[in-house]
């Protein structure tokens, strides 16, 4: 990763006034851009899954008690 810094350069009083955007401008990141891995998409999509149904189920067992003791 770099800093990319340009050469200095005479201020003009618009440039002044903008303040933050003048310095995070003067700061660029060089970063390198990575794709995120493909093997890692189909299991994690299969756990989501899983993890959306044991919720429902859970959910499901939570309003069935409520409604057993409800008339009590």
């Amino acid at each position: 990763m770099t800093i990319k810094k340009p050469a200095k350069k005479i201020v003009v009083a618009s440039e002044a006034s903008s303040g933050g955007a003048a310095i995070a401008d003067r700061f660029k990141l060089d970063a390198p851009v990575q794709a995120p891995p493909d093997k890692f998409l189909l299991p994690a999509f299969i756990v989501s899954l899983i993890s959306l149904g044991v919720s429902g189920a859970l959910v499901y067992i939570l309003w069935k008690h409520w409604e057993f003791l409800m008339p009590a």
